[in-house]
């Protein structure tokens, strides 16, 4: 069974904390139990249009638990667990969760949510950008100094594309960790 995945449950949550917890992840997780094929590693239950958010809930909610086994037996979780995701519990042939998957899913999630927000936009094309841009207020004369919060989170009012681009690049910071850290453990 080692091998087969190349996160565990401690990668799978430092990834997902470094993403939006509001994007719509296409799979994600619903509930977590024992995996029938292996009783010692991590069950997800596959759950459709999950918010980031949600999986998070999930994966962190695993961590120490204590899961009981298709035939008995008890099974501590823990970060190092690996872990699958099925469509239900009976099931044994499933896929385990890798870094690719769940990269996959998140940048899956980001497209979507970009489509959303352009699709938002009241008018498109040239025209309706010089519309918006008519419409929009001038900057102030004496434009005030920054905020502690603009300092610390200069992202905070930018636009979708890049809050996006921010978020893909904490997940590439996050990944190489989680690779460091694998070889280190190797």
């Amino acid at each position: 069974m080692e091998g087969m995945s190349d996160i565990n449950l401690g990668g799978i949550i430092a990834v997902l904390r470094t993403v939006d917890p509001t994007l719509v992840l296409r799979a994600g997780f619903r509930g977590a139990f024992s995996y029938r094929g292996y009783y010692q590693d991590l069950a997800f239950l596959y759950g459709a249009n999950v918010t980031v958010a949600e999986s998070l809930a999930c994966a962190q909610a695993a961590i120490h638990a204590v899961y009981t086994g298709y035939k008995g037996g008890s099974y501590l979780m823990g970060v190092k667990t690996t872990c699958w995701l099925v469509d239900d519990k009976s099931q044994t042939v499933d896929e385990p969760i890798t870094k690719a998957w769940l990269t996959e899913q998140i940048a899956l999630a980001t497209e979507d949510a970009k489509a959303r927000a352009t699709s938002e936009t009241p008018t498109s094309g040239v025209k309706g950008a010089q519309l918006l841009l008519d419409l929009a207020p001038a900057p102030p004369v004496n434009t005030p100094p920054a905020t502690q919060a603009q300092i610390e989170n200069p992202i905070a009012g930018a636009s979708v594309e890049v809050r996006i681009a921010d978020a893909l690049e904490r997940i590439a910071v996050a990944l190489e960790s989680i690779d460091a850290c694998f070889k280190r453990n190797e």
